[in-house]
């Protein structure tokens, strides 16, 4: 019976380690992140010698490389997730070199929400006057990248940094940034957030998007007013 149930445990201990393994391969970051529309070059660190070819395949499929052996990806229209490519080495002679894999990250089109507890309130009334949250929405992110909220308020027809002047960022999660506005200036403020893909300090991945379409998306904006505190009446008695 112990034969059997070492191999029992064996069994089990090889299952754990194999969920173990292919987890923390998942969640490893990836060396290239794109968005839509974005583009990016791999190119081989050593120029190929003469009469060398470099065979190159995406997710499966041959591809035609560059005149130099290098390939350029291209993620408009491709699908969000991993696509693999692998490389080898043709001699003139016909031999092949090994093949190398390499992984890319398609990123989806990040969209984000902004709401406010309140759109009106009054000068006097008690901080924080009224909380923006703004949250981004998008398939769930791989390991390797973030999202960055970007602030930006106008009044009066004037830009600025709303964190400047009219309030204070409170503390973000992966996926919101919340805006305390305690500001006490009378006025119509209009607020927006942009978001984007960024990479967490100390990365050695590559981002390569489309910022003006498919890299950023800008929030709706959130209109906020704030209304003077009324005069302190003062009592007489009127004549009769």
């Amino acid at each position: 019976m112990k034969p059997i149930l070492n191999l029992i445990k064996f069994s089990f201990l090889t299952l754990f380690l194999c969920g173990v393994l292919t987890s923390a391969m998942a969640a490893a970051p990836y060396p290239v992140y794109m968005t839509q529309q974005g583009k990016v070059t791999l190119g081989l660190k050593t120029p190929l010698n003469t009469g060398e070819e470099a065979i190159w395949t995406a997710d499966g499929a041959s591809v035609t490389p560059n005149a130099d052996g290098s390939y350029t990806i291209d993620a408009t229209g491709k699908a969000v997730g991993v696509h693999t490519y692998k490389v080898f080495l043709k001699s003139p002679s016909l031999c092949n070199g090994d093949v190398l894999e390499y992984e890319v990250y398609i990123l989806p089109t990040p969209t984000v929400e902004l709401t406010a507890s309140s759109n009106l309130y009054c000068t006097n009334a008690e901080t924080p006057l009224s909380e923006l949250t703004a949250t981004a929405t998008a398939a769930p992110l791989p390991a390797g990248v973030e999202y960055k909220f970007i602030w930006e308020g106008t009044l009066a027809g004037t830009t600025k940094n709303p964190a400047d002047e009219w309030g204070e960022l409170a503390a973000s999660t992966a996926t919101s940034s919340t805006f305390k506005f305690t500001t006490t200036e009378v006025g119509t403020f209009d607020l927006k957030v942009k978001v984007e893909y960024s990479l967490p300090a100390g990365s050695t991945s590559v981002l390569r998007s489309d910022a003006a379409t498919y890299g950023s998306m800008v929030s709706a904006p959130q209109s906020i007013v704030v209304a003077p505190k009324p005069a302190t009446p003062e009592i007489i008695v009127v004549a009769e």
